[in-house]
Order: C-alpha cells, then sequence, then structure tokens
C-alpha cells in the first residue's frame, strides 16, 4: 500500500529527518544588562533534507519567555509583567552520532517584547504597544536519543536584539525538552 511505502522511503537510511523540539526554557540578562530572569517555553521544527550531506539542515524556532516583578512602598504596589516572543529560523549544522548528538546554529529573526505595568491600589495600567525588534540567537546544544525516535535536548543559546528608537540586548537563552523525529 501507498503509506507502507512512505514509511519505508521515510525509515531508509539517508532519508531526509525531520525534529520537532517541545521544551521549557530560562533567559537572563548579561554582562551590564539590567534585563530581569524569563521563564517560559521553547519549540522548533529542524529538517536536514540532503541525504548527500545528513549533518547540514535549518530550524525555524519559536520561544515565549514571561517575568514579573512586583514592589510594595508605603502600601503602594507596582508590578511590571514583561513578555518576549521569538520567532527565528537559520542553518543548524549536527553531528550524524548514534549516541550524543551536538549541534550548532545561528537564526535570525524578529523579538517581540511588552511590558505592562500596574499601579495598586490607584488601579492604574500602562500597556504600551509591543516592539518589534530584529534578534538572533547563536549557539547549539546536544540530543540525547532515548529511542530511535525520540530524545532529551539541553540547548544555550546567545540572544542578541536590537531595534530602532531601542536599546539593544544581550541574554542567555537556556532550553530543556524533548525531541521527536520523524
Amino acid at each position: 500500500s501507498r503509506s507502507s511505502l512512505a514509511q519505508v522511503a521515510a525509515d531508509a537510511p539517508g532519508a531526509p529527518t525531520w525534529d520537532l523540539f517541545i521544551g521549557g526554557n530560562l533567559e537572563r540578562g548579561v554582562g551590564s544588562s539590567s534585563i530581569p530572569s524569563h521563564y517560559g517555553w521553547d519549540s522548533s521544527v529542524s529538517e536536514r533534507p540532503y541525504p548527500s550531506h545528513p549533518w547540514i539542515g535549518a530550524t525555524v524556532e519559536g520561544a515565549g519567555s514571561y517575568s514579573n516583578i512586583s514592589s510594595t512602598n508605603s502600601g503602594i504596589s507596582i508590578s511590571t509583567n514583561d513578555a518576549i516572543y521569538t520567532i527565528m529560523g537559520g542553518p543548524t549544522v549536527t553531528t550524524n552520532s548514534e549516541h550524543l548528538k551536538p549541534f550548532v546554529h545561528g537564526l535570525f529573526g524578529i523579538v517581540l517584547d511588552r511590558k505592562i505595568a500596574s499601579v495598586r491600589p490607584f488601579d492604574q495600567r500602562s500597556a504600551p504597544p509591543w516592539t518589534h525588534n530584529s534578534g538572533m540567537f547563536l549557539g547549539g546544544g546536544v540530543d540525547a536519543p532515548i529511542t530511535r525516535k525520540a530524545a532529551l535536548r539541553a540547548q544555550i543559546d546567545w540572544l542578541r536584539y536590537w531595534g530602532a528608537n531601542l536599546p539593544s540586548g544581550d541574554m542567555i537563552h537556556a532550553s530543556l525538552g524533548a525531541v521527536f523525529r520523524f
């Protein structure tokens, strides 16, 4: 049948490989950055389409990270919620090892950021529009296979972003999660 032929082709050595990563992340400002720690989710899809060169491919990654900073003084509470979303894509290079599979990538795209400040007990809230920044992830990680179709992934990237009339930012973006291969 047609579906069994597709399965044989997908399982054949040298067939294109798709990886789906789903995990959690931690982002921290580096250097003199005053950016607070953010926690959130991370996901990516990678393909290595060349059977003759299985170590090279492309990755599209999306992530969301969040922080909340609160302080109270003389009965007045100030809270700042921050959300950072990244959508990046670019080349990935990996080893074709059966065991640990280290990889490196350079991903480029957009960073969306929004800070919302609240002041209580006055019920004042400030929600400026999203800021759109250019950004890049430079880094990599390692996949540790659990089965032929699943692995655990640890990944560390340097996140750099910049935009018009905005200060640039430098963050370390660390992710941990599961990879599923198709």
